[in-house]
Parts: C-alpha cells; structure tokens; sequence
C-alpha cells in the first residue's frame, strides 16, 4: 500500500470513528460508500438504510439496544485490501438485544473489525468480529424479553 492510500484509508476510519462516538447516524453513513455492507453476526447489512438501522438499533443515534456506546481503539493493523481494528465496543444495555430484556448493565466487550475502503477513503465493507458470548456473559444470560 502507498503512503498516500494509507492516510487517505486513516482519514476516513478516523471519521467512521469520530462519528461513531458522536452518535451522529448521518455522519456514521456518509463515512460509507454507496453498495456498502456491514457483515455482524452472520447477516449482511447491504446499502445505507440497512446499515442506518444496524447502527440505530444498537445505539448509534441515541436509542437502541445500548446507551452511550463508545468504540476504543487498541491497536490498528494495515494490509494492501484492508485496515483490521483491535477495539472494545463500551455502553450499558437499555433495550432488548438479541431477546435479552434489558439489564442495565455495563458491556466492556473485545472487537476486531476488518474494514475495506475505497481510493476515497470509504468504506466498502465492515466485518465486526464481536466475543459475543463475553457480551451475553456481561448481560447475565439475562432474561427473555
């Protein structure tokens, strides 16, 4: 990869984040390409108003399954197809998720994220990689909602 794809790349995560922990929904999409896709837990978020409902429905906009959601970055890694993301995803669980009633509780779960971006520096694909059984452990099993 060149040096000039790289920062290009680093720009636009580093605006997928900012927005992200803005909760700016609008922001989250225009760090998106058009015909992008999230892939998040085995189902495939393709276009905007998919993804604008994945991100909504977790808490990205304000509501959703968790409140005042944060991504951390720990560390970044950089090939020529993609930038991979060692990250924790921080909130409290406000509403159902997945059909746990909410709980109330903290979430401080392990992430690696591949993401794909274009020679414009959005991205083209989002593959989260999220230690769910970390997350349903945070949330006690919790009950059914």
């Amino acid at each position: 990869m060149d040096d000039t794809l790289k920062q290009i790349w680093t720009r636009g995560l580093a605006e997928h984040f900012r927005a992200e922990n803005a909760h700016d929904v609008a922001a989250i999409l225009g760090t998106f390409a058009a015909g992008a896709a999230v892939i998040w837990g085995g189902r495939t978020y393709e276009g905007q108003e998919a993804i604008r409902r994945l991100h909504e429905g977790m808490g990205f906009g304000g509501d959703g399954a968790f409140a005042d959601l944060e991504v951390v970055e720990i560390q970044r890694h950089y090939s020529d197809r993609a930038i991979v993301v060692e990250q924790r995803l921080r909130g409290r669980h406000t509403g159902p998720w997945e059909g746990i009633a909410p709980t109330g509780k903290l979430i401080d779960v392990p992430v690696c994220t591949v993401y794909e971006l274009d020679n414009d520096g959005r991205i083209t694909s989002e593959r989260p990689y999220v230690d769910r059984w970390m997350l349903w452990k945070q949330l006690g099993g919790g009950a059914r909602a």
